[in-house]
């Protein structure tokens, strides 16, 4: 056998004689500690019950007043009643349709919202859409490009509803678009 070889057989058998051995561990057992304190509770029955009511703390009630809603004037143009009877006020109409510069925005917002449509419209032959969502879609368009100005939102939204380019955009694509 080669010293090596030996070595390594002599190294494994004493690891293996000292593995094997068991030994027995002592457990300790817990151990209890005489307390040197005494407590002593008074018996229930010697208890005054008058002392027990004094150290009870009162319930404080707080009081509610009702909200007083403030009053609404209706003088605004953005007023609920006129967006809720969908019709534009005589106010927009004369400021928004005189001055050249608005009716340019409307015109340019018209026309690229429609090329939008036809071109979408043209890719994909069977997109589907209602005419209130189209006109929901042309609000959303308009309230991201002109977020300061809601009478010309709502303004220019109610005019494209009834706008015969819009109308005539309708009739040009009967398949895509379902009337109202």
């Amino acid at each position: 056998m080669t010293p090596i070889k030996l070595m390594f057989i002599t190294i494994t058998a004493s690891l293996l004689c000292c593995c094997s051995e068991t030994k027995t561990k002592k457990v300790e057992k817990p151990r209890s500690v005489p307390s040197t304190e005494t407590t002593t509770t008074p018996p229930i029955n010697k208890v005054d019950s008058a002392k027990i009511t004094n150290e009870i703390p009162e319930k404080k009630t707080r009081i509610i007043k009702p909200r007083v809603k403030p009053e609404i004037k209706n003088d605004t143009l953005t007023n609920e009643k006129i967006i809720r009877d969908n019709k534009i006020p005589a106010i927009w109409e004369q400021t928004f349709s005189s001055n050249k510069k608005w009716m340019e925005l409307y015109a340019l917002s018209k026309a690229s919202f429609t090329k939008g449509w036809k071109n979408e419209f043209d890719a994909k032959p069977t997109t589907r859409i209602n005419e209130y969502e189209l006109v929901f879609a042309y609000r959303r368009r308009m309230e991201s490009a002109f977020n300061k100005s809601p009478e010309f939102i709502e303004f220019s939204v109610q005019r494209f509803s009834k706008d015969p380019d819009f109308l005539s955009f309708i009739k040009a694509f009967p398949i895509q678009v379902k009337p109202d």
